[in-house]
């Protein structure tokens, strides 16, 4: 399983619990390095807003299919936003949206680590671009 497709299996086993994808908890999650920064193409604050954006995407199930790669793009098919808009739709506004760090990750893609902490839970958001900026891959394991 490669990373972006890891990245969606993650985000749908952490949304809808470990019976969703099995194999979603055989890849380690990567640890990122304690410095948010960013890639030459992207700076720190457009890495975090775009972040926040998905994160917002993925509450309302509006997703703008052009900033994706074409894996990730594939991926989300119309059940399975439909079934993470739901659950994350439910979480509100969240209180608190933390830069933790980054780790390069595979084929010159970048993983942008988040704390996510909401009215009800915390939450992780690995967000990953690659060379050109397209996102490759989301998830939002537990904190």
């Amino acid at each position: 399983m490669g990373p972006r497709a890891f990245a969606v299996v993650g985000m749908l086993s952490a949304l809808l619990g470990a019976s969703a994808v099995s194999a979603a908890t055989e890849t380690p999650l990567p640890s990122p390095s304690p410095v948010a920064t960013a890639s030459s193409q992207n700076s720190v604050g457009d890495v975090n807003a775009r972040a926040r954006e998905w994160l917002r995407r993925m509450q309302t199930g509006d997703i703008d299919r052009s900033q994706l790669t074409a894996t990730m793009n594939a991926d989300l098919t119309p059940d399975v936003i439909k079934q993470i808009s739901a659950k994350f739709g439910a979480l509100g506004d969240p209180l608190s949206f933390t830069p933790l760090g980054q780790q390069s990750v595979a084929d010159d893609e970048t993983a942008y680590v988040y704390r996510v902490v909401f009215k009800t839970t915390t939450l992780n958001e690995v967000f990953v671009l690659d060379k050109d900026g397209k996102v490759a891959g989301i998830q939002f394991p537990p904190a």
